[in-house]
Order: structure tokens, then C-alpha cells, then sequence
């Protein structure tokens, strides 16, 4: 009986020390700075970042964005040296401020912690259109960090998600960069091949994690959130929808980064956007965030 009775003082001991969302042990940063390399999408994944760390106490993370529309990484090493659309949001705050730099110049700021990549929708599940170029950004951006700082940041992929199957049965001509016919006409095979492709570039690459936004999103679009007002959980049927689209893929890169290093999960965060199309309200908050929970743990 008194061993029983120890047992559930350690158990609500434990949760009231670790409550729901919290991890134990975790040891927050005294800064984080996140960069990526990308474009639209790469907006629609972090719009909403900043509101929820807002939300969650977390006030010492800076995000930066070098954006270009349906950029590959060939074309992203061609900009590398040249002023580029240069997006930052500063620790503590919500909005991004917009300017223009180089590569380098961002890299003389300062040190960058975490550098996410990602390529062109029709290229993100065709290996042999990466390479050199993910490499050569590699090499740069190690190399920067590392005669300056001493260091090398922590480097990751973003696998996103397939064109909405709304989409599918479209003539080529209205689909002149998307390239759906590169993976047999299908939303489903091009996900599959994003998968495939991600996995690919961590076995062979520096690349060393995954930020599963596509997952997230594929994993909505077959819940009963995906209801016909939803689009698939995108405005245009590429882009995600400004309310829960951008929500969940916002939560999937909270809990990619954030959550591992200040021991607080999206779960139970209370950043609401009701007044976007496709609100995020406490109806379906709790759903779109533990879908993000789910594939990240998925893809650990």
C-alpha cells in the first residue's frame, strides 16, 4: 500500500513539474537564430512562427529568409553573391522586415544555429536535379560559419507537400512550373517522391534532419478537417491557405526546432487566427496541432 501511494505522489509530482507539452530536461538556448534558404513555401512554413513562439513565452529566436519564387538550389547558388529579397524577423517580435542582401553579408550578422534548405516544387522529389548545388550551399555556408564562428550550424530539409489533387487532369500549358507530369500526373507520387528525395539528401548529405511540413499537410488533407471550404489546405492549390494551412506547417517547424531545445511543445499553444480564411479557432486548433506533433515524431 505504501509503495503504491510513493508511486502516484511521483506521478502527480511529475506532472505537475512536466505538464502536458513540457519536456524534462530541456535546456533552453540564450538565443537561436534559424535561416532558410527557400521560397514561397518556405514563407507559408514560417509566417506564423513568430506569433506562436510570441505565444509561448519564447522570446529569443531570430528567423531569417532568403526568398525567391519557386527558387531550385541551382538557382540559389547563382544568387548566393548577389543582393537577394532578404526577409528577418528579430527575437520577441512578429513581423518580418523585408530588405535586401547577399548571402555573405547575412552570414557577417551573425552566427546562424540552424540553416534549412529546400529546392523548386518540380525538383523537391528529383534527386539528380539537387546535386551539385545543395553541396556547393553546404560548403558555403559551413565554411562561413565556421571561420568566422568557430562553429557549423545544424543543417535540415524541408519536405513539403504535393500540389492539391484539384490540380491533377490540368493541361500542362497551366502548369508551366510545377511540372506535375514529372511524377506520372500525380499529387500522391510527387509526395511520395518528396519523401524519398528527403530521405535521399540526409543519407548522402550534411543535411542531417527533416522538417516534415508535407506531412503535416497530406495527413489533414485526408482527416475530416479537409472538409471542401479547406481547398486541401491551400489558397491556389500550391500555396497554403493563410489561416490553418500556414498554422499547421508553422507548428511542424515549432516542434522540428523549437520544441527539442526549450522543452515546449506546440501542443497546447494558444496563438488563434480567426479572422484569416480557413480560421484557426479552438475548434480545430488542438487537431492542426497535434497533426504537426505526429509527423514530426514520424520522421525522428
Amino acid at each position: 500500500m505504501m509503495k503504491r501511494f510513493l508511486i502516484v505522489c511521483i506521478v502527480l509530482f511529475l506532472g505537475a513539474a512536466f505538464p502536458p507539452g513540457c519536456h524534462a530536461g530541456a535546456t533552453p538556448p540564450d538565443s537561436l537564430n534559424i535561416l532558410l534558404l527557400g521560397h514561397s513555401y518556405g514563407v507559408d512554413c514560417t509566417e506564423h512562427l513568430p506569433a506562436l513562439l510570441k505565444e509561448a513565452g519564447i522570446t529569443n529566436v531570430r528567423i531569417g529568409r532568403f526568398i525567391k519564387g519557386n527558387c531550385s538550389l541551382e538557382e540559389r547558388w547563382n544568387l548566393a553573391f548577389q543582393p537577394s529579397v532578404y526577409l528577418e524577423c528579430a527575437p520577441g517580435e512578429t513581423e518580418y522586415v523585408r530588405r535586401q542582401a547577399t548571402m555573405p553579408e547575412i552570414f557577417g550578422e551573425r552566427p546562424w544555429d540552424i540553416v534549412i534548405f529546400q529546392t523548386s516544387l518540380e525538383n523537391e522529389g528529383r534527386y539528380e536535379t539537387i546535386q551539385p548545388w545543395l553541396d556547393r550551399l553546404v560548403n558555403l555556408v559551413r565554411e562561413e560559419m565556421l571561420t568566422r564562428y568557430g562553429r557549423s550550424p545544424e543543417l535540415w530539409w524541408n519536405c513539403f507537400w504535393p500540389i492539391s489533387v484539384l490540380l491533377e487532369g490540368k493541361p500542362e500549358k497551366e502548369l508551366p512550373t510545377y511540372r506535375l507530369s514529372f511524377y506520372g500526373g500525380s499529387s500522391w507520387k510527387m509526395y511520395k517522391a518528396y519523401v524519398k528525395t528527403a530521405r535521399k539528401v540526409v543519407r548522402r548529405t550534411a543535411v542531417s534532419r527533416i522538417i516534415p511540413s508535407g506531412a503535416t499537410i497530406m495527413a489533414l488533407r485526408s482527416s475530416p478537417l479537409n472538409e471542401p471550404g479547406m481547398k486541401e489546405f491551400t489558397r491556389d492549390g500550391y500555396h497554403l491557405s493563410f489561416g490553418a494551412g500556414r498554422y499547421a506547417a508553422a507548428c511542424t517547424v515549432f516542434e522540428s526546432l523549437i520544441t527539442p531545445r526549450y522543452g515546449v511543445s506546440v501542443v497546447g499553444n494558444d496563438l488563434r487566427l480567426p479572422d484569416l480564411v480557413t480560421p484557426v479557432t479552438d475548434a480545430n486548433a488542438e487537431a492542426l496541432q497535434r497533426a504537426a506533433r505526429r509527423s514530426v515524431r514520424k520522421f525522428r
